[in-house]
């Protein structure tokens, strides 16, 4: 069996690819609110009857939960299910419990896995336990938003899955979001040999992509050099994507502050803010009902809101809501725009459009299709016959996670970002550029950038370095990545002669994978240098007691001895330790 999932900011949705349809599926038959709740009573429960009970006590629920993920808070720890006493007409008791946040991912998506299992052995009832090897999970394709895409994030979000699903990380892969969106559109509606731009506006992100599908012939007249193994049944190639952090939830955010400024005395009003602050049932209950309006106002021209304990109501029309949201409907347009422009950049006059395809659930306000196609309307003149389409927005990224799960070879990607290295005294250099098509090699699928410098031992010189990435910023203030991309490479790590090491710096970046990177030392025959991962002060230690003949005990005394003598000087005891080190390692013979 192979799964798609799309796990979303605000729900989410699982699919299975069936080898017989030669299509995906999915017997559940919602969409899931990405919700976890646990207290002692209730237990651990995920969806609907999270959500249920997060409006009696939300202390004890957690939402948003792929938004910690993308932030990169991925040591945090929640504390649900402490005592609370009375809320309304509820008694809730208990010992708070603590979740890490891969354990409340893990349980998130196991139960996504059960519930798709329960429905394959409602509807198929041969099927009768997950040990069947009809029933047998072979991978699992993950949608991800075009700015998740940091190592340490994907790594997280690989080993969850895993765990959950009880099959090895490397069975776990990911796709970017609109590129599953456009899978889903070709493969349900048969459409072949034609080029679509996907806009995907979910509750916390907002991507665009374009996406080719066809035969050899006919990606080589667009101007797509490839070599199919079975031109038959063609392939997927990425020509270009965009993405940003803003979402349906943020069209909530406005239309909540528009309507508690406008009802109830201002006492009732300070008292609201403080019971959504507080994360009470009252606040909770205030958030919901704010997104059903915003709903209700995708079907009417006016809604009547009032709330419980606030006199007075609000009547706001449709009119008014686009009018506070316009320029949230506008930055989810420039998305679009940046992805059509690098995409003309690299294509030029091979630059061609059959189609705009609308994905994700906040993609079903009106307002969102209007603007859509009054951008359509704006580029007919270099794309003509361009069209408008809707394609399951609730669905599109599960089925289309799921066909990639099952065509892994068909699917090739670019570059999300630009990438390049920052080298301590020696400036940025950007390496691997922004939607430059990863390129299918010998060992896989991959782009490759090197970088040559040169270091000095004699000079006590340390490679330092940091490999950045950047969409909308520039080279010269890069968004850097966390220190676990930093790259250290002591001078007494380079081992060898004396004098000067020829380094070769690679950045590579894999399909399906975050960036990585590879340091080679060309002056010891191309050896790799790790970085990052040296002995521990002890083991040092230890060694350096071997090589200069005298006790462990002396040795760290001789050291603490120095650290003392330089305690107003740290520079000092520095360079004196490196001497020590290369004494140990022979780099002054």
């Amino acid at each position: 069996m192979k799964l798609g999932i799309d796990f979303g900011t605000s729900f989410s949705f699982v699919a299975e690819w069936r080898d017989e349809d030669k299509a995906p599926q999915s017997r559940v038959r919602e969409t899931i609110p990405t919700i976890f709740y646990y207290d002692e009573i209730h237990g651990e429960k995920i969806g609907r009857e999270a959500e249920q009970l997060m409006l009696r006590i939300p202390s004890n629920g957690v939402r948003n939960i792929k938004k910690y993920i993308i932030e990169k808070n991925l040591d945090y720890i929640f504390k649900l299910g402490e005592f609370k006493g009375v809320e309304g007409d509820y008694l809730i008791t208990g010992q708070a419990k603590e979740f890490t946040l891969r354990e409340i991912v893990s349980k998130f998506i196991k139960m996504l896995i059960n519930n798709i299992l329960a429905s394959r052995e409602y509807y198929f009832p041969s099927i009768n336990s997950i040990n069947n090897s009809e029933d047998s999970i072979e991978n699992i394709a993950v949608a991800v938003p075009v700015e998740l895409n940091i190592e340490e994030s994907w790594t997280f979000l690989q080993n969850c899955v895993a765990e959950a699903a009880g099959i090895p990380a490397n069975k776990v892969y990911f796709i970017h979001e609109p590129v599953a969106a456009a899978m889903s559109y070709y493969v349900l509606n048969k459409n072949t040999d034609s080029r679509i731009l996907v806009y995907d506006l979910g509750g916390g992100t907002v991507d665009a992509a374009i996406v080719a599908y066809g035969t050899d012939a006919a990606l080589s007249a667009y101007g797509v050099t490839v070599k199919d193994d079975d031109e038959r049944e063609g392939r997927y190639e990425v020509l270009a994507m965009y993405g940003e952090q803003i979402g349906g939830n943020d069209f909530d955010d406005e239309l909540g502050e528009y309507i508690i400024n406008n009802i109830g005395q201002p006492n009732e009003r300070a008292n609201l803010r403080v019971n959504m602050n507080m994360r009470t049932a009252y606040g909770e209950r205030f958030k919901k009902e704010i997104t059903e309006t915003k709903e209700k106002l995708s079907e009417r021209a006016t809604v009547s809101f009032a709330y419980e304990r606030m006199s007075g109501k609000v009547d706001i029309t449709s009119r008014k809501f686009e009018e506070l949201t316009r320029y949230l409907l506008e930055q989810t347009v420039t998305v679009t725009k940046k992805a059509l422009a690098g995409y003309k950049e690299r294509y030029g006059r091979d630059a061609k459009l059959d189609a705009i395809v609308l994905s994700g659930g906040s993609s079903q306000m009106p307002m969102v299709m209007r603007r859509l196609e009054k951008l359509c309307e704006a580029i007919k003149g270099e794309f003509p016959g361009l069209r408008i389409y809707m394609e399951r927005p609730d669905c599109a990224i599960s089925f289309g996670a799921a066909i990639y799960a099952a065509n892994l070879d068909r699917v090739t990607f670019v570059a999300p970002y630009t990438y390049g290295l920052y080298i301590l005294g020696r400036g940025s250099f950007d390496m691997i550029y922004k939607n430059e098509p990863i390129v299918r090699h010998a060992d896989g699928k991959y782009i490759s950038a090197k970088k040559d410098c040169v270091f000095d031992t004699a000079l006590a010189q340390d490679l330092r370095a940091k490999v950045y990435e950047y969409s909308r910023a520039s080279a010269n203030a890069p968004n850097l990545f966390k220190p676990t991309l930093e790259l250290y490479v002591p001078v007494y790590a380079l081992g060898g002669r004396l004098g000067t090491h020829e380094l070769e710096i690679e950045l590579k970046l894999a399909q399906g994978r975050p960036i990585e990177a590879h340091i080679f030392d060309n002056t010891q025959d191309g050896k790799e240098i790790a970085f990052g991962d040296f002995p521990a002060f002890e083991e040092i230690i230890q060694e350096a007691a071997e090589v200069i003949e005298v006790s462990m005990d002396e040795s760290r005394r001789e050291i603490i001895q120095a650290q003392e003598n330089n305690k107003e000087n740290k520079g000092g005891f520095i360079n004196w330790l490196r001497r020590f080190f290369r004494k140990i390692f022979g780099l002054d013979k």
